[in-house]
């Protein structure tokens, strides 16, 4: 039998804040976009995609973003 090892992420919170200014980058540039258009969607894709993956390592019941919906700074 082989002995498998997954390593993981030893510290999701830590890691997942780090992204947090990349999120709020593309928030800001969301918020220029016209809603609904091409770019506008891409954008959004990125940032359900870094909550979807937040909630993946770190679930946490009644929090539905990790990262929130408002930029900072």
């Amino acid at each position: 039998m082989t002995k498998m090892t997954y390593t993981g992420l030893i510290d999701p919170a830590r890691e997942f804040e780090a992204l947090r200014p990349a999120y709020n980058v593309t928030v800001r540039m969301m918020m220029k976009c016209r809603p609904s258009s091409a770019d506008y969607l891409v954008l959004l894709a990125v940032t359900d995609a870094m909550n979807a993956a937040a909630a993946h390592f770190m679930p946490q019941p009644a929090v539905t973003s990790f990262f929130g919906a408002k930029p900072t700074g």
